[in-house]
C-alpha cells in the first residue's frame, strides 16, 4: 500500500466512524486532512486528535525557578508577574467562511465548527471568548479536530477545518495576504494573558528579578505598556 492510500485509509475511516477519535501526529495530520474535510459536515460524532506532548514543567518538583505562560494562573502554590496582554483575533480560511457563512455575532456559533484547542495536561477544551456589551462571553464551539500545538492549530485553520482564536501576532502574515479572514471584529477576545511564575516558598534571587524586569519590557515594547485592570480571571 503507498503512503498516500494509506492515508486515505486511515482518515477515511474517521470520517465515517460514528464516535471516537484517531490519534495521530501533525505530518499525519496535515497529509490528510483533506480527506477528512470531504466528510467532516455530515459526522457529528468523528473526530481527529493531534497530541504533540507539550508538558507543563513542574517548577517546585524539578527545581525550576522561573517560567514564562499564556492564561490566567491556577496554581496557588507560585507566584505570578504579569507581563502582557496579547490581542487576539477570530479568523477563519475564505474557504470555511464560504462553506459555512460568516458569522455576525458569539450567539450564531452554534452553527458552526471550531479547531479545537486542548490541554494535554488537562482534561480541559478551551472556549472562545468574547466581550459582548463590556461582558466577557465564554463560547464552547464544537470541533471536528483536536490539537494542542499551535503549529498544528493554525495548519488547521489554513486547511478550511474550522475557526480559530489565537494572538493576532500568530497570523498577521495570513491575514494580510488573505489566506485567513477576521471574523466578529465588533466582539474581540480580552486578550491573551502572560505571567511570570515562580514558586512562592522561595526568596526570589536576583537573577530572577533580573529576567522578569527583562521580560516585561521585551513584552511591553512589542504589545504596549500592561494596564492589569484589564486582566480577567
Amino acid at each position: 500500500m503507498t503512503k498516500t492510500a494509506a492515508l486515505t485509509e486511515l482518515f477515511a475511516g474517521v470520517a465515517h466512524q460514528q464516535k471516537g477519535a484517531a490519534q495521530v501526529n501533525r505530518h499525519t495530520l496535515i497529509e490528510g486532512l483533506k480527506v477528512l474535510q470531504s466528510d467532516v459536515g455530515h459526522r457529528q460524532n468523528a473526530g481527529v486528535v493531534d497530541d504533540r506532548g507539550d508538558r507543563l514543567v513542574d517548577l517546585v518538583a524539578e527545581g525550576v525557578d522561573c517560567v514564562i505562560r499564556s492564561g490566567m494562573p491556577e496554581n496557588s502554590s507560585l507566584s505570578a508577574k504579569p507581563l502582557a496582554l496579547i490581542p487576539e483575533v477570530t479568523c477563519a480560511s475564505p474557504a470555511y467562511l464560504q462553506r459555512f457563512g460568516r458569522p455576525q455575532h458569539p450567539d450564531a456559533l452554534t452553527e458552526h465548527l471550531a479547531v479545537g484547542f486542548f490541554a494535554s495536561h488537562q482534561d480541559r477544551r478551551y472556549p472562545f471568548e468574547f466581550l459582548v456589551d463590556g461582558a466577557l462571553r465564554r463560547v464552547e464551539l464544537a470541533s471536528r479536530i483536536d490539537v494542542n500545538h499551535a503549529d498544528s492549530y493554525l495548519a488547521c485553520a489554513l486547511r478550511g477545518c474550522g475557526l480559530i482564536q489565537l494572538p493576532r501576532y500568530r497570523v498577521e502574515r495570513q491575514l494580510a495576504s488573505g489566506e485567513l479572514v477576521e471574523v466578529l471584529a465588533a466582539y474581540p477576545s480580552p486578550g491573551l494573558p502572560v505571567h511570570a511564575l515562580y514558586p512562592r516558598h522561595r526568596q526570589q534571587s536576583r537573577r530572577v528579578r533580573v529576567f522578569i524586569d527583562w521580560a516585561s519590557q521585551i513584552y511591553a515594547q512589542r504589545f504596549g505598556p500592561l494596564d492589569r485592570r484589564q486582566l480577567q480571571p
